[in-house]
């Protein structure tokens, strides 16, 4: 139990309720969805940014309160999103895939 208990505390947001479709302008490959990220941290607010590859630019998608705040976005197959916490100084990124990810 108390290695469920580290390992829950050690995840910092959690992807999940994806949804799919398909987008008229978009190429067949490319899936739109709908995913939520939700913070497990239980302190610490999260800012949530998309790393736009295209232009080397992040963009703000919204702040995720702790302790269960979620934040839902609309985003495609292989979009990179990306967050920092001030407690440990660090960027990191991640691609949400499928229907649940847990980071």
């Amino acid at each position: 139990m108390a290695g469920a208990f580290l390992l829950y505390s050690v995840l910092f947001l959690c992807a999940i309720a994806a949804r799919t479709g398909t987008v008229a302008n978009e190429q067949p490959q490319q899936q739109r969805r709908q995913v939520t990220f939700v913070n497990e941290l239980p302190n610490a607010q999260i800012d949530l940014y998309w790393e736009n590859h295209e232009t080397g630019g992040r963009k703000f998608e919204g702040t995720i309160d702790p302790r269960g705040g979620f934040l839902r976005v609309d985003t495609y197959d292989g979009h990179e999103f990306s967050y920092e916490i001030e407690s440990d100084g660090e960027r990191h990124y991640f691609q949400p895939k499928g229907f649940a990810v847990l980071l």
